[in-house]
């Protein structure tokens, strides 16, 4: 071998080396081409997404009024390439954006409804912008905006041909009150669905394993005529004997009550004079339970009890759902995968102009001055809890119809959220920070289910393991929803 030959070789073999690291430095353990082109794509769209939730933030509309927002959204994937279908479910702000066709299908939830007198300047200080004024405490515009960046980084791998799968985004309106989105799981629009994912702001970074708990709200109506207990010597049961039979039944319930299992109820009625009963009485009942099964038997107690007082009576007697979402169910191999995702993005990191920002506001609400830093909550299994959560959401219904994860990123330090310090944030840089990388972790755990057969598997196992042979149906009625009559379940 001459010497021009050695030294063609020796090249080779440099050149070979260099790409050889060059290529496990640019595809780590686990992670494919397609992944890193999902965060480039991130990256070079983050302008116009933060343009896009900052828009959101300054229109701070209320819950079901989200017109412009709404809007706002579905015409910007509409410029993407996405199919809209508007007005779902009897909202008017609720939408659906599809793009892509086949199976698996991957849901993406956003909102961007703000929060009742939570307006605020994005200054370290209270600074209201009109008074009693909506603003975004709980961070939803960047919720929705950072649901539709992974959407549109899954998108762009379509459009190449490099992933097959429908990508759908669900744009929904008040999760935690009427929840709008039992009712699109009432009307079948999650049937489909082979996996969704759900993410929020939070002042921690966490895949959550939390079952958040069930919850029914229902109101039972009884009615008769007036009698005049002075002149009508009448002996027929009326409204106010109905209404303590009912009282009755629901306090025999007491019993199956415990720390997961909560029963109140509130006792209304109409006017009448002392001399008369009412002709009408109404119950407001609430069930909520840390496991589906126990406010489903809870419910079925409850209607049995009204068909006695209904017999017993003859009194009108009629019972209406208000609201009701179901125990969410997590689900720990795709949580796990969040998690390892979480990880390998690493931690949020701050500017000092950031950490200054947090230390003035902290200073401003007499807290400790402590600044801010992203941990990762190291990883935990939480779906053995026996004890009421306090709070439901209506992410809980899609989540007996298929897979469903859940995740918080910190997008704020901790101050209170759905308030003023709140709004802060995410209009800040700050919250800019948590909503993009909330879309590169969504975009990495989707491509991670897309790839893996063997993940896609034990989801699915995980998923028919804990729901059992529960099948998921809704308690709604088949009614357009009360938008007017809803009540905040925080």
């Amino acid at each position: 071998m001459n010497i021009l030959s050695i030294r063609s070789w020796l090249y080779v073999l440099i050149v070979g080396i260099l790409q050889s690291q060059h290529l496990h430095a640019q595809f780590p353990k686990g992670k494919s081409k397609h992944h890193l082109q999902a965060l480039e794509y991130i990256d070079k769209r983050t302008p116009e997404l933060t343009a896009l939730s900052d828009s959101v933030w300054k229109l701070a509309e209320p819950s079901y009024g989200e017109v412009k927002s709404s809007r706002l959204l579905i015409e910007f994937l509409n410029k993407e390439g996405f199919t809209i279908q508007e007005n779902v479910s009897g909202f008017p702000t609720v939408f659906i954006a599809s793009y892509g066709e086949g199976k698996p299908v991957i849901g993406l939830y956003g909102e961007y409804d703000a929060d009742p007198n939570a307006s605020n300047g994005v200054v370290p200080r209270r600074a209201e912008i009109g008074q009693g004024q909506y603003g975004h405490g709980g961070g939803h515009n960047l919720l929705g905006v950072g649901s539709i960046g992974a959407a549109l980084a899954i998108k762009d791998l379509i459009r190449r041909k490099k992933l097959q799968c429908t990508i759908r985004y669900y744009g929904a309106t008040a999760e935690g009150k009427l929840g709008s989105k039992t009712y699109l799981a009432r009307d079948g629009y999650f049937d489909d669905l082979d996996l969704s994912l759900y993410w929020h702001p939070a002042p921690v970074t966490a895949a959550s394993t939390a079952p958040w708990d069930a919850l029914i709200d229902l109101q039972i109506t009884m009615s008769g005529r007036k009698v005049n207990v002075i002149h009508d010597n009448e002996s027929t049961v009326n409204v106010s004997e109905a209404f303590e039979l009912l009282i009755n039944e629901l306090h025999a319930l007491r019993p199956m009550t415990n720390q997961g299992i909560k029963l109140n109820y509130q006792l209304s009625q109409s006017s009448h004079s002392l001399n008369e009963t009412p002709d009408t009485a109404r119950v407001t009942v609430r069930i909520q339970c840390a496991r589906q099964n126990d406010a489903n038997q809870l419910f079925e107690n409850i209607v049995a009890g009204v068909n006695r007082v209904r017999d017993q009576s003859k009194v009108t007697t009629t019972m209406k759902v208000i609201r009701a979402m179901h125990q969410f169910l997590p689900n720990l191999k795709a949580m796990e995968t969040v998690y390892q995702n979480l990880q390998w993005l690493g931690p949020i990191q701050y500017s000092d102009e950031e950490i200054q920002f947090v230390k003035q506001l902290q200073q401003h609400l007499g807290m400790p001055i402590e600044g801010i830093q992203d941990k990762i909550i190291p990883f935990s299994d939480q779906t053995g809890r026996e004890h009421v959560y306090g709070y439901a959401s209506d992410i809980g219904d899609a989540s007996w119809i298929s897979p469903e994860l859940y995740f918080v990123v910190k997008s704020l330090p901790g101050v209170a959220m759905h308030q003023w310090p709140g709004t802060i944030f995410s209009g800040h840089t700050i919250g800019h920070k948590g909503m993009i990388h909330a879309a590169k972790v969504l975009s990495l755990t989707i491509i991670d289910h897309l790839q893996s057969p063997e993940l896609q598997k034990n989801v699915r196992e995980d998923f028919e393991r804990r729901r059992r042979s529960y099948r998921y149906h809704s308690f709604l009625s088949d009614d357009p929803p009360e938008i007017t009559k809803s009540v905040d379940n925080r």
